[in-house]
């Protein structure tokens, strides 16, 4: 999508709404950080190893909110691009640890920066009450998708249909 403008929530469906804000929002991103080499999924990544260096993959998935292999997927082009390494973790031979690159390291600043500036454009029309409750209400269907998507998970694993919700 070229032109930001070019998409537009139809009607008043808050569903519509987030899929639209969502999208916009990751091509913000995506243009903000390209001078970086780092794409909109590797900065909720990188902003996770930032606030604790060496996570587990399943963590950093749980985390960002995606599927396990979404992350592999998404740390083996972080080890490409040289953001990530993985190493044996400490205690279980079984699993692996990410580490931040002295690269990650060097453009934390500006990575961290550039996220608080692209939120503070999205929210700047809103005054701190309205920001506030924003807040709330996205912290709302975020907690309720993850349990619809717990429900989801729990029937994919015993194959029974119980786990569709009424949404």
């Amino acid at each position: 999508m070229d032109d930001l403008r070019a998409v537009e929530p139809s009607g008043d469906l808050p569903y519509q709404q987030i899929l639209v804000a969502s999208r916009l929002i990751g091509v913000l991103t995506g243009r903000r950080l390209e001078h970086l080499g780092v794409s909109p999924g590797q900065l909720a990544v990188l902003l996770e190893l930032y606030r604790r260096d060496g996570l587990q993959p399943s963590e950093l998935a749980q985390r960002t909110g995606v599927e396990a292999s979404t992350m592999t997927l998404n740390l083996a082009r972080m080890e490409r691009d040289d953001l990530v390494r993985r190493r044996p973790h400490a205690s279980d031979r079984r699993s692996t640890t990410v580490w931040l690159t002295e690269r990650a390291k060097g453009i934390r600043g500006e990575v961290t920066t550039l996220r608080a500036e692209i939120e503070a454009a999205v929210v700047e029309p809103f005054d701190e009450a309205t920001r506030r409750l924003l807040s709330t209400h996205l912290n709302d269907v975020v907690a309720r998708l993850q349990a619809l998507t717990a429900v989801a998970q729990d029937a994919d694993r015993t194959g029974s249909a119980s786990g569709t919700v009424a949404c």
